[in-house]
């Protein structure tokens, strides 16, 4: 895929984790995607949010089916990524800050 193609278009984030009980569970944020020419960056200006996409995180990046489009809020591109706890040993410095923050359970 061109990655110039992504620059203004909606982009959405699919983050699947585990909740504290240990159970599946995921949360979508959309944003825009804004390209460089070198780095592609996530803005969520609702929230003054953005951050750089790792380039290893590019190769998962996926256009939205129209099947599937109201799950993603209408984006046209999404990345799934993995979230976890910090692994013992680790800092939070040592990962990217991206300022999302994980939607509480209705009810």
């Amino acid at each position: 895929m061109n990655l110039s193609e992504m620059n203004g278009r909606t982009l959405a984030l699919l983050l699947i984790g585990k909740d504290e009980n240990g159970e599946n569970d995921w949360a979508v944020f959309c944003g825009t995607a804004k390209w460089d020419g070198r780095h592609l960056t996530f803005v969520r200006e609702s929230e003054s949010v953005s951050f750089e996409v790792p380039d290893d995180a590019l190769e998962r990046l996926q256009r939205v089916k129209e099947e599937v489009k109201d799950v993603f809020s209408g984006a046209d591109f999404f990345i799934p990524l993995t979230v976890s706890l910090l692994p013992e040993g680790t800092k939070p410095a040592d990962f990217i800050a991206t300022g999302l923050k994980w939607p509480k359970a209705a009810g």
